[in-house]
């Protein structure tokens, strides 16, 4: 166990962007929901939205905007907490965006720079095995560096709240979208969770995909990567006409995300048509099929694959040392 503390230790240690970026990204959007929109009583509520990229006030909105705002503030209080939950949801994905390409580019090169700054010699001269190596760096980059910015994307959801709660004080709470709801947050955090556990399991081949590549490669890590899956579906396309192999990769990158369809769209139309896209949350919430996810074949099998190659770093990294 001690060993394992001291590799994780020295993954963040010499990676320091798998919780920089986090930090950045939560600082940035608690900066942009302190500065967005602005709130002023003076006997009338004056308020100010983003507009095409800039703050306009409500009053100075053209009819049509006017009338599409009027209509998800009389929403009813059900649909309205589907839209604060897709709000507190959006801050969390932002940073699994951000995290997930730094670790795309961490997994690739974990084990390539070990070897090309020799730090590798140092490494396996210490009782620390291949396997141990491998499953930290694993550990670090599905697990440990998403978790923490599954942190910080909470601490965001707080600090918006609490942001909009001094914002939008002045305004009617029967009007306006809610600033907070306990019951609703407490939903976002264990459907927070669920997306964490499975997305771990469904990415664990794409994460052990790359850690064979840096073990393997010598030089354009990258290029090793990206190439071959490319050329196989271009070559497909070409030869077969057909596209297997593009729609397999795709499935694997954006299938995990089906388990969470929420049938709430806000671009459905405007005014009365988008509103009533929006479901209650309790309606919203039973498109999420965590049980069948979870017994799919595609899971299972992806687990299995992630263990061959997981099998297959550990193996190049025991006897590939560029010496």
């Amino acid at each position: 166990m001690n060993s394992l503390i001291t590799l994780v230790r020295r993954e963040f240690w010499e990676h320091r962007a798998l919780w920089l970026v986090p930090l950045i990204v939560a600082a940035a959007a608690i900066l942009l929901t302190a500065i967005g929109g602005s709130i002023s009583t003076r006997g009338v509520v004056h308020m100010s939205i983003d507009v095409d990229g800039t703050d306009q006030p409500v009053q100075q909105l053209d009819a049509e905007r006017r009338a599409g705002l009027q209509t998800y503030m009389n929403l009813s209080p059900q649909k309205k907490q589907t839209l604060y939950l897709i709000t507190l949801l959006a801050f969390v994905g932002l940073e699994m965006l951000a995290i997930g390409i730094v670790v795309f580019f961490y997994l690739l090169d974990s084990l390539y720079s070990e070897r090309k700054d020799r730090s590798i010699l140092f490494w396996k001269s210490m009782p620390i095995s291949d396997t141990s190596t491998v499953l930290a760096k694993l550990l670090v980059g599905l697990v440990l560096a998403p978790l923490i910015a599954l942190l910080l994307g909470t601490v965001t959801q707080l600090a918006f709240s609490g942001i909009a709660a001094l914002k939008f004080s002045s305004l009617t709470p029967g009007n306006f979208p809610p600033i907070w709801d306990a019951a609703v947050w407490l939903k976002a955090q264990g459907l927070m969770l669920v997306t964490f556990v499975v997305a771990v399991l469904w990415y664990s081949p794409i994460a052990s995909y790359l850690l064979l590549v840096s073990a393997w490669a010598r030089r354009n890590v990258f290029l090793w990567a990206v190439l071959p899956p490319v050329i196989l579906a271009f070559g497909e396309r070409a030869l077969f006409g057909s596209s297997y192999i593009s729609a397999f990769i795709g499935r694997r990158f954006m299938d995990v995300w089906g388990m969470f369809s929420f049938e709430a769209s806000l671009g459905a139309g405007k005014g009365d048509a988008a509103a009533a896209a929006v479901l209650p949350l309790d309606r919203a919430l039973q498109g999420i099929n965590t049980t069948g996810f979870l017994l799919s074949p595609s899971l299972w099998l992806g687990l299995a694959a992630a263990a061959l190659l997981l099998f297959g770093a550990i193996r190049i990294r025991r006897y590939r040392d560029d010496t």
